[in-house]
């Protein structure tokens, strides 16, 4: 009985009205009688209501969406908008693309994107609230939270990235047999040890190492530091036959001119592979002297 009455009076405010102006005022004067028809109906387990009032409510919900969108005026800005925008900030260009603010690809020109970044990040809300279309202020301040939230994201990840990059080169570095056959020839060294004193500690290696196969150059330096005073190793090694050895290895002590070379006549190798039994001619003769290496 409730059902039948909560339908006609809906009924009849629909038939009352003969202007399309009316009638849509019945429908929105009419709205909680809508819903308890339809909250009615399914509390009684009868069949959902005919499409026509379902329409209405829609309609209804349209109507004020699209009113609340139309009271925007975008060339006024919020004062609770206008802020700094983290996310046009730091993903600039691309954060101007999603925001139809295409000013923003003047970052990617050089010279020009550095200072354009901090413009983005000082006028992006404004641009952003004129050139989209916002239902409202809280709405847009969604949308920008929810690009510095990536943004922030995006940047740790590349941060990360390149931390774990640099690190993976400077532990290969550290181990590399170049490295340690230097700092085996400094730690050797009587000269290296008067002038920095003992022990001698060595710093992580800077540089470059190409190998290909059985051969190899590598051309590094590092630092070196005893209890007198402190200096720096440069070394440029050579690796044939699986073998590296060292071309030349100076040290640059601090505070000193001079560059001390800690090969002089020797040469120092270090045989990655295994131990080779190497024959050496002594003279004219067919003997040898059998030597390990």
């Amino acid at each position: 009985m409730r059902c039948r009455s909560a339908r006609w009076r809906l009924h009849s405010a629909a038939i009352s009205s003969s202007s399309a102006a009316g009638l849509w005022s019945a429908c929105c004067n009419s709205i909680p009688q809508i819903q308890a028809y339809i909250d009615c109906r399914s509390n009684l387990g009868l069949q959902r209501p005919c499409g026509t009032v379902l329409n209405r409510l829609a309609l209804k919900q349209d109507l004020e969406m699209t009113d609340a969108h139309a009271s925007i005026n975008p060339t006024e800005i919020p004062a609770e908008i206008d802020r700094w925008n983290w996310g046009a900030f730091l993903l600039n260009w691309v954060w101007g693309v999603g925001n139809n603010t295409f000013i923003a690809l003047l970052t990617l020109i050089p010279g020009v994107g550095v200072v354009m970044i901090f413009v983005l990040g000082a006028k992006g809300s404004r641009w952003a609230w004129r050139n989209g279309r916002w239902d409202s202020i809280a709405h847009f301040k969604r949308v920008q939270r929810q690009w510095a939230i990536w943004a922030v994201v995006v940047w740790l990840g590349f941060i990360t990235l390149w931390v774990g990059l640099l690190g993976g080169i400077f532990f290969f570095l550290k181990h590399s047999d170049a490295y340690q056959l230097g700092a085996s020839r400094l730690q050797a060294s009587a000269e290296a040890a008067e002038l920095l004193g003992s022990p001698i500690t060595t710093g992580i290696p800077v540089g470059a190492i190409n190998i290909t196969g059985a051969t190899g150059h590598a051309v590094l330096s590092f630092s070196a530091t005893g209890p007198k005073a402190a200096g720096r190793i440069f070394l440029e090694a050579l690796k044939k036959d699986g073998v590296w050895s060292l071309k030349t290895m100076t040290l640059k002590v601090d505070g000193r001119v001079s560059v001390i070379d800690l090969l002089g006549d020797s040469r120092v190798e270090l045989e990655t592979s295994r131990r080779r039994l190497v024959a050496i001619p002594c003279d004219q003769v067919a003997t040898f002297y059998f030597a390990f290496v």
